[in-house]
């Protein structure tokens, strides 16, 4: 019953995982673990669910309530004719379709559905052009022109000097694929890193701190391409924007956190699609999370008006529930 982003809200219907099921309970009939209205869920039926879902007994339970739920709302719909008289999930069908029917009628997606889709997305719908680099910082709080500030510049510059071999293995190798996805959760290291980091560890840091790193990718716009979207230096920004090809290396530059040293390795492209594009890549989406909240709504009201009982040892019977292999 997987139909899409949005479309199953199961939560309308008041049974969650961990949480008492019961509005009412009752004594059923034998093996019936609930009632809804006329509909009754069976052990079996949940044995059968469990089987086809791969899902835990109580699952199997929310699964069960919504296809009895929404079997009511398609027949009061007249919507029954189309299923005749099978197994409740078609009935689910029936009015989901019909709910995504409707969403469709609403016509072409407004600014404020698509803007929800692309911020969800915006790594690749609407990335601005990037750099990846690596960086050495000699951290220093100091006052412009003071005696440490001077000594934290000296510092950068000889980490600079030294960096000679590394640049001409970046320049040598090729870069691994840095663009980013929706699925990236890492960056690869750049096959240059290691001797980077050699270069400036063999410089004596005279008692200063020196951090060395390898950035995500950061935009044009002055913020990290990470689902954060986390804003970077302004000056380090500026100071990484003027390099323009991998194996670049810059002159020490000065941020809030003191002096860099960075060494290009990617420059990446932005990735920005207008609105017709945005339109065909989520169009189905906003229809599916139209019908959702449709479906929502109509749950809402079915758990309201709708007598739901369950067997009072329900709990005990849910956890003598085990899937059977079909005879």
């Amino acid at each position: 019953m997987n139909w899409g982003r949005g479309a199953v809200l199961l939560g309308a219907l008041g049974v969650a995982c961990g949480r008492e099921p019961a509005p009412s309970t009752a004594n059923l009939q034998e093996s019936v673990v609930a009632q809804v209205d006329s509909e009754i869920i069976t052990v079996e039926t949940l044995e059968r669910v469990m089987r086809l879902q791969a899902v835990p007994a109580r699952s199997a339970l929310e699964l069960s309530l919504f296809d009895a739920l929404c079997a009511k709302e398609a027949r009061a719909r007249g919507l029954d004719w189309r299923v005749g008289r099978s197994a409740s999930h078609f009935y689910a069908r029936a009015v989901f379709d019909e709910h995504a029917a409707a969403a469709r009628a609403l016509g072409e997606p407004t600014d404020a559905e698509v803007e929800q889709f692309v911020a969800a997305s915006w790594i690749e719908v609407d990335r601005p052009e990037a750099r990846v680099v690596l960086h050495a910082v000699v951290l220093s709080a100091e006052e412009d022109g003071s005696a440490g500030d001077r000594k934290a510049r000296d510092l950068a510059g000889q980490i600079r000097a030294g960096l000679g071999a590394a640049v001409k293995q970046v320049k040598e190798t090729a870069a691994p694929n840095y663009v980013p996805t929706l699925a990236t959760t890492r960056y690869p290291t750049d096959p240059g890193a290691d001797a980077f980091v050699r270069a400036v560890e063999a410089v004596e840091p005279q008692g200063l701190s020196v951090k060395v790193e390898q950035l995500p990718p950061i935009g044009t716009d002055g913020r990290a391409i990470t689902p954060d979207r986390g804003p970077m230096d302004p000056l380090f920004v500026e100071g990484i924007s003027k390099l323009a090809e991998r194996g670049n290396l810059s002159e020490p530059i000065k941020s809030s956190f003191g002096y860099h040293v960075v060494l290009l390795l990617a420059r990446l492209p932005g990735s920005q699609l207008n609105r017709k594009e945005l339109v065909e890549r989520f169009g189905s989406d906003i229809v599916a999370a139209r019908a959702g909240m449709q479906l929502e709504n109509t749950l809402t009201r079915l758990r309201r008006e709708t007598p739901v009982e369950f067997d009072p040892a329900i709990d005990q019977a849910l956890s003598l529930v085990i899937v059977r292999e079909p005879r």
